[in-house]
């Protein structure tokens, strides 16, 4: 598997500019291995009792070559390539138990409980080579990254469900999520570095290493109720949070961020006529800082761009607000809907830049963003049991980011599309094909531009052994043309970027089911309804 890029920057000094040109080639092995194991037990007809066990285990082997092509205006320039192998390894697994018991023989009417406990535990040992080439000095920069992670996390769930007259729903539940996760890092640090041929060298670097603690237990109680009132449906929820956050790092700082927060969310429906219903909601949500961007471990795999993260974020809060109109005949339906967002404390990556011209990224808590657009949602059924969805946005979007140094106020507008398709062949369906198409258009940043993605990926699904057997055949991406680029000007750098991993790739999955256990879908306590900018957050 390959993975390039192209990186285009002009930086801007006291008396002087400079032109640099990066191009990154790499290379990379995964392998992989999974198995899972579950039972499942009916005391009665109404209860069953299961268990299931799944363990996985992965290795990676990745080298890439990043050169480095610089030039002043002044007349000097340099060259470098800049070589990185790395290995990684990894193992984990999980074990769950889960209880359901439904009443009166109505599936609609049960009481479920589940628990869960997984662990995962990876190595990686990365080695960085840079030299300058054609050089008489023969400048050269070694560095060494060494990252063990460990994670661990229990999550405990009860939920009850019961149908009301005049098709109402009383839903009530529980859950806790506790979550640890803990990494070390040994590297070589350096207090000063210098320039050198165009390359950072450090001087007199040592071993040094340091270790990373992040925990997070959340714990939540929820409600909805809604039912029928002649042509118009209510629906109602609550959500209250209990969140203890702590970060340790570097033995003596300490982050910690205890709150409680409450979710309403709120849905009012109108039923015009068999075919034109409408429909009005609000709801709150919260988005929490995850991985990557809270773990305070410096990538400088880029010299001149430098990547770490934040343990001092906070969590985002996004109010929603949606009117929505949905025409349907036989099984064609179109949904139209008006929507309007407001989110604080937005988790954005941000950059600065030094007086040596190394570019650091990150993460903070940034202002505040708002979308108002319009979604259009389009439904209709294929021959032999397919269907086709069309889903395309529209929006508005402004983020104000208040008093913070090298990014501005954001304005602009942005558009997504998405389109999705199946369908059953066969006597008993036992040919299946999907295919799932996504673009997201551009949009502006606070500081510079996202150039927004497209791909597309099918598969094809056959079913034997009267459904035991089932093979998956799929091509990921299936035009070759998933990639990201951005655009960032702030301060004295313009840059450009475009980085694409190796995405066209062929899976061949089998599946043996023994026996009569089935895959249960986990149950959301969250509203349900109008997806609005249903591409918000989407990442790869």
């Amino acid at each position: 598997m390959f993975r390039k890029g192209e990186t285009f920057r002009s930086l801007t000094g006291l008396d002087s500019t400079s032109a640099t040109e990066q191009d990154l080639n790499g290379n990379q092995l995964r392998k992989s291995s999974n198995g899972r194991l579950g039972m499942e037990w009916y005391p009665t007809s109404s209860q069953v009792i299961g268990w299931n066990v799944n363990v996985n285990q992965n290795n990676r082997s990745y080298n890439s070559s990043l050169e480095n092509s610089e030039v002043w205006d002044t007349g000097t320039a340099f060259t470098s390539n800049r070589i990185t192998d790395q290995g990684s390894g990894g193992q984990g697994w999980d074990v769950d138990g889960n209880y359901r018991r439904e009443f009166n023989n109505n599936p609609k009417h049960f009481l479920s409980a589940q628990i869960r406990h997984s662990r995962s535990k990876s190595r990686s040992d990365e080695f960085i080579e840079e030299r300058a080439r054609e050089s008489d000095n023969g400048a050269m920069a070694l560095d060494t990254n060494i990252q063990i992670n460990t994670s661990n996390r229990t999550v405990a769930q009860i939920d009850f469900e019961k149908p009301l007259s005049n098709d109402g729903k009383w839903e009530l539940g529980w859950k806790s999520n506790v979550s640890v996760k803990d990494d070390r890092f040994e590297y070589l640090a350096s207090d000063t570095a210098i320039w050198q041929e165009g390359i950072l060298v450090p001087i007199r670097p040592v071993a040094a290493a340091f270790d990373f603690t992040y925990k997070e237990d959340i714990h939540a109680i929820y409600s909805t109720f809604g039912r029928k009132y002649g042509v118009y449906g209510v629906q109602g929820g609550l959500r209250l949070e209990q969140v203890f956050t702590e970060a340790q790092w570097e033995g003596d700082q300490s982050f910690l961020n205890d709150y409680f927060s409450a979710y309403p969310s709120f849905n009012l429906s109108k039923q015009r006529n068999d075919e034109v219903s409408w429909i009005a909601s609000y709801s709150r949500r919260v988005n929490r800082p995850r991985g990557r961007s809270v773990t305070p471990f410096i990538d400088d795999s880029d010299s001149r761009n430098i990547r770490t993260g934040n343990p001092e974020l906070r969590p985002e809060y996004t109010n929603s607000m949606e009117i929505g109109h949905q025409w349907t005949r036989k099984r064609i339906s179109v949904t139209t809907s008006l929507f309007w967002k407001i989110t604080n404390d937005i988790i954005q990556r941000y950059s600065s830049i030094d007086a040596q011209g190394v570019r650091t990224s990150s993460w903070i808590n940034q202002g505040q963003r708002q979308n108002e657009g319009l979604e259009i949602i389009a439904m209709a059924p294929l021959p032999r049991r397919g269907q086709a969805r069309l889903t395309a946005s529209v929006y508005h979007l402004r983020n104000s980011v208040g008093d913070v140094e090298f990014a501005s106020d954001a304005i602009g507008w942005s558009y997504n599309f998405n389109f999705f398709a199946n369908q059953s062949l066969g006597d008993n369906g036992q040919w299946k094909w999907q295919i799932n198409g996504i673009y997201r258009g551009p949009s502006i940043t606070p500081q510079g531009r996202f150039n927004g993605y497209t791909f597309m990926d099918a598969n094809i699904q056959r079913s034997l052994l009267d459904g035991d057997l089932t093979l998956l055949l799929k091509l990921s991406d299936v035009f070759d043309t998933r990639e990201w680029s951005y655009l960032s000007e702030f301060a004295n750098l313009y840059q450009e970027n475009r980085s694409k991993r190796e995405s066209r790739n062929l899976f061949l999955t089998a599946t043996w089911k023994i026996g009569k256990l089935e895959e249960r879908r986990r149950r959301s306590p969250e509203s349900r309804g109008f997806s609005g900018e249903g591409l918000d957050g989407l990442d790869f």
